[in-house]
């Protein structure tokens, strides 16, 4: 059964293309077989771009709008693909956040751990809580040391005690984006990238406890 998996948010810079292709990359490189696709439903195009500079069909990487997500998203399910990542635009699109959370299994939050950004949040969460798709924060862009990213959990519990927060933690790391220049996914890259390897992972396997799909 095809999982969907969206990242949905308003306010840019939060990685939510970075962690989109990571995503779709741990699949297929971690489960042997299985079909992964990214939909690319924003304007700028940046995972299309990362697609073309990777030269390779594995994930397939397919654009769409509001108008065409949903007949993607229903070939996705007929051709069988296990995983479908959705990285969605950065702006408030009400009609368009309450279409994919619709078909979303799950849906991921990313956030960077700044007041400005786990405020600003809470538009979005209004949408999607009336939706059944299971929902998470995730803490991505985070700096390796202080307390901003305790603070944003704290903030978030308060604000929004009805969605859990994601225990993985996304750094921000430079091979992260080094990878993405390259057209590949940090699990391709040398040893300097572990650290950012073993974040994308672990939020893998945290996504599967919560989604099930390719074994």
């Amino acid at each position: 059964m095809t999982k969907i998996i969206s990242l949905v948010g308003q306010k840019g810079g939060s990685g939510k293309s970075t962690i989109a292709v990571h995503l779709a990359m741990e699949a297929f490189l971690s489960r042997e077989g299985c079909q992964v696709a990214i939909i690319d439903m924003d304007p700028q195009g940046s995972v299309m771009e990362w697609s073309k500079m990777r030269g390779d069909a594995n994930p397939v990487v397919l654009p769409a709008g509001s108008t065409t997500v949903s007949d993607i998203l229903d070939q996705a399910r007929e051709d069988n693909f296990d995983y479908v990542v959705i990285d969605t635009p950065g702006r408030q699109d009400t009609t368009m956040i309450e279409l994919v959370a619709a078909k979303s299994d799950l849906v991921l939050l990313p956030l960077r751990p700044s007041l400005f950004d786990v405020r600003a949040v809470a538009s979005t969460v209004d949408i999607l809580k009336v939706r059944a798709c299971q929902i998470r924060f995730l803490i991505s862009q985070a700096p390796a040391r202080g307390n901003q990213v305790a603070d944003a959990e704290a903030y978030c519990q308060s604000a929004h005690p009805e969605i859990k927060i994601a225990q993985t933690k996304i750094l921000h790391r430079k091979p992260f984006q080094s990878a993405l220049i390259e057209g590949q996914g940090v699990q391709e890259l040398g040893r300097n990238a572990e650290k950012g390897k073993l974040e994308i992972a672990t939020l893998f396997e945290e996504v599967l406890q919560i989604v099930g799909g390719c074994p």
